[in-house]
């Protein structure tokens, strides 16, 4: 029932809102760092500019029909002993 619910349209809805505040977070950053000397700075130079693209990325997926918010979840879920640095070891179990 979960991963029902939890399709490609849960996904894309959730990269559209995070595209909307990386692109808010993008012209802040590039504000911020002009504002504090850095004239020259790019945008891909920032912190957003990498989120910006990975939102679009899996709105794509998302819209191809090739990953779901359950996806997604499991994914993250899997991915905490690579992340941790606490020496983590997350064993995920679906039944």
């Amino acid at each position: 029932m979960s991963k029902e619910k939890l399709d490609c349209n849960m996904l894309r809805e959730y990269y559209e809102i995070e595209r909307i505040n990386c692109e808010k977070g993008l012209v802040n950053e590039l504000k911020e760092l002009h504002e504090g000397g850095r004239k020259d700075a790019k945008e891909d130079e920032c912190f957003f500019y990498d989120m910006l693209n990975i939102s679009k990325y899996m709105i794509e997926k998302a819209e191809n029909g090739e990953m779901t918010m359950f996806d997604e979840i499991v994914e993250t879920i899997k991915s905490v002993t690579n992340r941790a640095r606490l020496g983590w070891i997350v064993d995920l179990k679906l039944e």
